[in-house]
C-alpha cells in the first residue's frame, strides 16, 4: 500500500507542475494581449483627439476664420480670438504629449510612435511658432518640451 501512495504522490506532483507551467503560460499570453490592447487603445485615443480638433474647425466658421487669420498675421486677431487659437493649439500639443508619454511608458511601439511623431512635427511646423512658444509653459515634462523644441527647430526656447 505504501508503494501505491508514493506512486500516486509522484504523479500528483508531476500534474501540479504541468498545471503551474500552463497557468504561467496563460498569464503570459494574457499580459501580451493586454499590452496589444493598450497599444490599440492609445492609437484610438490619439485619432479621437485629432478628430475632435478637426470637427471643431469644420463645424465652426468662426474658428476656421480665426485659424486663417492667426496663421497669416497674429495682429489680425483680437484678444478673445487669440485665446481661442491658443486653446486649440494647446489641445493639439496635448495630444502630441499623450503620444509621447504613451511611447515613454512602452504602450506605443517605436514604429507607431515614429509615425505619429512625424505627423505631429509636420503639423506643428505648419503653424506659427508663437503657437508653441506661448503654450510650452503648460508642459512640465522637460523631455517633451525639448522634443517639440527640436521638432520646431527652436533653439534655447527656455
Amino acid at each position: 500500500m505504501k508503494r501505491d501512495i508514493n506512486f500516486y504522490g509522484a504523479i500528483a506532483e508531476i500534474v501540479a507542475a504541468f498545471a503551474i507551467v500552463a497557468s504561467l503560460l496563460f498569464v503570459g499570453f494574457q499580459f501580451r494581449a493586454s499590452q496589444t490592447l493598450s497599444a490599440r487603445e492609445a492609437d484610438i485615443s490619439l485619432v479621437e483627439m485629432g478628430q475632435q480638433q478637426m470637427l471643431a474647425i469644420i463645424e465652426s466658421d468662426v474658428l476656421a476664420d480665426i485659424i486663417v487669420r492667426a496663421e497669416t498675421d497674429r495682429e489680425l486677431l483680437n484678444e478673445a480670438e487669440e485665446l481661442r487659437y491658443l486653446t486649440l493649439q494647446h489641445y493639439f500639443f496635448d495630444s502630441w504629449e499623450s503620444g509621447f508619454l504613451y511611447h515613454q511608458d512602452g504602450i506605443l511601439t517605436d514604429d507607431a510612435w515614429r509615425d505619429w511623431d512625424v505627423w505631429y512635427a509636420r503639423m506643428a511646423r505648419s503653424r506659427p511658432p508663437w503657437a508653441w512658444a506661448e503654450n510650452r509653459i503648460h508642459y512640465t515634462d522637460p523631455d517633451f518640451r525639448a522634443h517639440v523644441d527640436a521638432a520646431m527647430d527652436m533653439e534655447d526656447a527656455e
